[in-house]
């Protein structure tokens, strides 16, 4: 499997999938194809991180109901099976529930800047960038889905707590 750096350009990653195409003895593809398509994908990723943001914005405030957003790595919180049914028994209850990708990335004055910066993890650091976001939100309250056994997310528990209680924020944690 070819290791890809999402963090670098994607001349970057289309060299590396050539080779990784070439092993395979798929040599038909030329680099450049390849960092179009990558373009491409990046493009349409960004259009629907855009649409998502505002499906958000347009319903999150309804007055005084209350929504939660869930927090946690994408392959855990949307899985059915990993979400061990979480959003469905918000949903069935009436609570919005909204997962962190729909949250718009206003940078706001961070409290975990510093921290931010130095954690190695993407999904843990934006996992934190969320959780400070819905910490300063009225009837918006946080929902933590780990995978406790995941260093990056055992790590940020701690993190998570101590920011919640910083904000007075009621908040869920589930492992």
């Amino acid at each position: 499997s070819p290791m890809l750096n999402f963090n670098k350009n994607s001349d970057h990653n289309a060299k590396i999938l050539l080779q990784s195409m070439a092993d395979m003895g798929l040599r038909n593809v030329t680099k450049a194809q390849l960092a179009r398509a990558i373009s491409k994908a990046e493009e349409d990723a960004m259009g629907l991180k855009r649409k998502l943001v505002e499906l958000f914005k347009s319903n999150e405030s309804a007055g005084d109901d209350v929504s939660v957003v869930l927090l946690g790595r994408p392959y855990v919180v949307l899985s059915q099976t990993l979400n061990k049914g979480i959003p469905d028994i918000f949903t069935g209850m009436g609570i919005r529930a909204w997962y962190q990708d729909m949250l718009p990335s206003e940078d706001e004055a961070s409290r975990l800047k510093n921290l931010l910066e130095k954690i190695p993890w993407h999904f843990a650091a934006n996992i934190l960038r969320a959780a400070e976001w819905v910490a300063r939100k009225k009837n918006l309250y946080p929902v933590l889905i780990t995978a406790f056994k995941c260093a990056p997310d055992s790590f940020i528990i701690e993190y998570f707590k101590q920011l919640m209680d910083l904000f007075s924020k009621p908040y869920l944690i589930i492992q």
